[in-house]
């Protein structure tokens, strides 16, 4: 257990600074959010001992912020990929109103329905970084090559009369 939750904190930072330095808005919002979520979690998640026996209350408070955060930003973004974000961050709210429901759900369980949407959110973003970079390399290179659509070419024929 200790190499998946490993593995999500050092993917995570690296998943920051790409999103600062590839990313659009959205990009970076998400990686803010995606850090912040991470931060408080660990803040309000309870002891060893009792952690995962009953329904984590404040882990479910900042998991339904997250929820609301990635909603928002995909209601504004022009993104498919803060959908699947979005989505995948609504399984984990899932797990908790399940955990609510089942009582008697074992902590494993439990612990699993919270954290195995973390990677694919991550993928999701990773891809989003991904995209965005290739879309703005894309772009650059079709103004300076001067066939962007925002970039008028000149037309044949005799110059405007003046």
């Amino acid at each position: 257990m200790w190499f998946y939750v490993m593995t999500f904190y050092l993917a995570l930072p690296l998943l920051v600074l790409a999103a600062s330095r590839w990313g659009g808005w959205p990009e970076k919002s998400v990686a803010i959010l995606f850090v912040a979520a991470a931060l408080a979690t660990m803040l309000v998640r309870s002891g060893a001992a009792t952690k995962y026996h009953s329904v984590e209350l404040g882990v479910f408070a900042v998991d339904l912020a997250l929820l609301a955060g990635l909603a928002a930003v995909a209601v504004r973004a022009n993104r498919w990929w803060t959908i699947w974000a979005a989505a995948f961050q609504a399984i984990t709210v899932t797990g908790h109103l399940a955990k609510m429901a089942t009582p008697g759900l074992s902590r494993m369980a439990y612990a699993l329905m919270l954290g195995v949407s973390a990677y694919p959110a991550l993928i999701a973003l990773a891809l989003g970084i991904w995209n965005h970079h290739r879309a703005t390399i894309r772009a650059a290179g079709a103004i300076s090559s001067g066939s962007s659509p925002a970039v008028p070419r000149p037309r044949p024929g005799p110059p405007p009369p003046r």
